[in-house]
């Protein structure tokens, strides 16, 4: 686990709370079906990259 979500409680399909979105979005990148990325950043910036 990412040290940036210990201490998050969180269930499969489970919503986050609002005090954990902050830290839930920005442990990691989200990877989708057609292999496309998106990492969060702290300060709101986002970066989607597809097809590399």
């Amino acid at each position: 686990m990412s040290e940036m979500l210990q201490g998050i409680q969180a269930d499969d399909g489970a919503a986050v709370a609002a005090a954990d979105i902050p830290k839930a979005v920005t442990a990691g990148r989200l990877v989708y079906a057609d292999g496309a990325t998106q990492v969060f950043a702290i300060d709101g910036r986002t970066t989607y990259t597809e097809r590399g």
